[in-house]
């Protein structure tokens, strides 16, 4: 298991340009991916939760939107289903910034 250092920038899956990054002196966790796709296109993937159920999680998990508010403000609740060993996972928070993409 690797252990992550506050402050520290973690690049996974270096093929598909992923850096997470975990601040010291914020209790958030921070993702960064680079797409090869028009900026609206990824926005909406991100924005709307029948979009984020087809692409969100592990391909072995089912992702089950439970509630997706895309305002700041706004509650989200997803859950990854693994099928195999039975077994839910949920995930929840609040949008707190919002940037739509610039054109």
């Amino acid at each position: 298991m690797q252990v992550i250092v506050p402050g520290q920038l973690v690049t996974k899956a270096p093929e598909r340009k992923i850096q997470w990054l975990y601040p010291e002196d914020d209790p958030v966790i921070l993702g960064s991916r680079l797409f090869d796709a028009p900026r609206q296109l990824v926005w909406e993937c991100f924005t709307k939760g029948e979009h984020m159920a087809k692409w969100f999680g592990p391909a072995a998990y089912k992702t089950i939107v439970h509630e997706y508010d895309v305002r700041v403000g706004g509650k989200w609740r997803l859950s990854h289903h693994d099928q195999a060993e039975n077994k839910t996972y949920t995930f929840h928070d609040e949008f707190r910034e919002l940037s739509p993409p610039e054109v």
